[in-house]
């Protein structure tokens, strides 16, 4: 059991490390589609953040939202109620947090392993969230561009090197400052509305692959348990 256990987390790292590699080399356009003709795709074009997305700045003031989100690196936006088992915001203090939506954004200035600037994630929730005042948030007010396609854009480095250059660390260094006036002239680079779509399909394809083989984890791991309390009883 525990070499079925061993040789599943290999085939989940080796699919996560594919699709980091499929990613930079996306972004970076070293991998490019072709229409359904076999020809290329126009060229991409550089527009700034401000251009397609709008900061959020609505915030709880009257308490109707009570689902507080955390942004992690590793695990996306998730509610503090699943994540932690328990709210870890100050009640009192929730009415100066954002309201975000089904398809908006957030970015998390903390500093980690995974995600060197900060993790930008999509909020996939039902129900509105509430987020941390720390937090930057936006929502791509452009019909032209695909929202999971900006998703995927921020899991590449391709923006790094602009936050490298406009931010700064300063006195804490587990997080980056950035102004918002700053953080939205990022340039971004966007191919037309087809590749966005390719390069979706393609890398949700990939996606969901590891969410199968993270299934199967689980569920080893689930009948290893019920071994281990078999044995015990």
């Amino acid at each position: 059991m525990n070499k079925e256990i061993q040789f599943q987390q290999e085939k989940i790292n080796l699919l996560k490390e594919q699709k980091k590699g499929y990613i930079q080399k996306l972004f970076k356009q070293e991998i490019r589609f072709k229409d359904g003709n076999g020809e290329g795709y126009p060229e991409w074009k550089v527009t700034k953040l401000n251009k397609i997305a709008i900061k959020i700045s609505k915030k709880n003031k009257d308490f109707s939202v009570s689902n507080v989100i955390s942004n992690s690196a590793k695990n996306g936006l998730v509610s503090q109620n699943d994540y932690f088992d328990k709210d870890i915001a100050n009640k009192e203090n929730i009415g100066g947090y954002y309201i975000i939506s089904k398809g908006d954004f957030v970015y998390n200035p903390r500093i980690s392993l995974e995600a060197p600037y900060g993790p930008i994630n999509i909020y996939h929730g039902e129900n509105d969230g509430i987020v941390s005042p720390l937090y930057t948030c936006f929502s791509i007010e452009d019909k032209s561009v695909n929202k999971e396609f900006i998703y995927y854009y921020f899991k590449s480095s391709l923006w790094y090197r602009y936050i490298y250059i406009n931010g700064d660390s300063g006195a804490r260094h587990d997080r980056v400052s950035i102004k918002d006036s700053a953080f939205f002239e990022m340039d971004m680079f966007l191919p037309c509305q087809k590749e966005q779509e390719k390069i979706v399909q393609f890398l949700s394809k990939i996606d969901e692959k590891i969410r199968l083989e993270q299934q199967k984890m689980d569920d080893l791991q689930a009948q290893k348990k019920g071994f281990m309390q078999q044995i015990f009883i």
